[in-house]
């Protein structure tokens, strides 16, 4: 039987659809404005560059926070990730949702024990990509996929300061290098050992698959351009990936996703869709947020310095940025390397320049 969705907030309705172990789980927001919505990238157990994005926000009870999931594995701080998000859903004065994406499932799916990932993702009836990827993975061990994609990260962050739980790691790393096929159980024991209940029920109860809002829908991975939202399958929603060729979705809202760090960690921005994933775990990647309903950008750095790094906007599917999204100096002094150069750039609003010389300028400075 389904579980039945916990009521988030009173400004909230639910949606849902029942599959044999999960719901999908959709948010409409309803009624109150907001100063600003505040859409935060994938985490991956970056739990400090979470904190100074935070500080550096500084939401206050006008705002709302989405967050787009991913919160666990290859980064070392998915417990603090974790527990941050546990303490904001618990704030009276911060307005939060949170998703749930591709990797909080798979730890979900293997606490649950399932055998297959088809049990917890349905078939989805295309002939695409995500059809493809759906075939790829659907029979697979949900603990096998999640191992894959960086548990050990995550279980390690649980298992500081207990003894032995190293030692049992290693031992299933080595196993598992030589062919050991499945993991499940050794798996689910050391989760269900370390994970608190209050982590596992708010990656289960409280947080959701997709979010709309009268002029946003937000979701992990993404969606198909023509069904509405409550006909998505949830293996679109975790698995889609965002590229310049998205199609507008039929409700004529923008989408705001996660799940693929675009190749220059840059945040992309489509006119009708935004990916906000920008490699928080990578040694040159940002943890990004964007006030969706402005446009205006924070990033936190490898080094957990707030940076601001101009978005990469589309005119008929060609790439640019806007120097005046760059700070003062920084823009003044990008626009004098352009010259030096020989750069072309577009005098005007917006002074448009190519990414591929924000980049190169970029990268000098680093």
């Amino acid at each position: 039987m389904a579980r039945k969705p916990t009521q988030h907030n009173a400004f909230a309705d639910f949606f849902t659809r029942a599959t044999p172990f999960i719901v999908f789980k959709k948010m409409e927001l309803k009624g109150k404005k907001y100063k600003r919505i505040l859409g935060i990238g994938d985490v991956h157990g970056c739990s400090r560059h979470l904190e100074k994005l935070l500080a550096a926000v500084q939401p206050t009870g006008d705002d709302l926070i989405i967050t787009l999931s991913d919160y666990i594995d290859r980064g070392p701080g998915s417990k603090g990730v974790l527990d941050t998000l546990v303490r904001l859903h618990h704030d009276p004065g911060i307005n939060i949702v949170s998703l749930r994406g591709n990797h909080d499932a798979l730890m979900l799916m293997c606490l649950e024990g399932l055998a297959k990932a088809s049990e917890y993702w349905p078939a989805v009836k295309s002939n695409d990509k995500i059809f493809e990827r759906w075939c790829r993975l659907a029979s697979h061990s949900p603990a096998n996929l999640w191992w894959d994609n960086q548990a050990k990260a995550t279980i390690f962050s649980y298992a500081k300061g207990k003894e032995g739980i190293e030692g049992r790691l290693q031992d299933l790393s080595e196993q598992y290098g030589k062919g050991l096929r499945d993991i499940s159980e050794v798996v689910r024991s050391l989760t269900t050992e370390l994970i608190p209940q209050e982590h596992i029920d708010f990656l289960r109860d409280t947080c959701v698959d997709a979010v709309e809002t009268d002029r946003f829908i937000f979701v992990h991975g993404g969606l198909y351009p023509d069904p509405p939202l409550a006909g998505q399958p949830l293996f679109a929603l975790h698995w889609n990936r965002f590229d310049r060729r998205w199609p507008p979705h039929v409700s004529g809202k923008k989408v705001v996703c996660g799940h693929t760090p675009q190749p220059d960690l840059l945040v992309h921005d489509l006119g009708h869709a935004v990916c906000l994933d920008t490699g928080a775990y990578m040694a040159k990647g940002f943890l990004s947020c964007m006030d969706v309903l402005t446009g205006q950008t924070w990033q936190i750095d490898d080094d957990l310095q707030m940076i601001q790094h101009p978005v990469v906007h589309y005119d008929n599917g060609v790439p640019y940025v806007r120097i005046s999204e760059l700070p003062k100096e920084e823009g003044e002094r990008f626009r004098a390397w352009l010259m030096g150069h020989s750069a072309p750039f577009v005098e005007g609003e917006g002074d448009c320049a190519w990414p591929t010389d924000f980049n190169a300028w970029r990268c000098r400075r680093i």
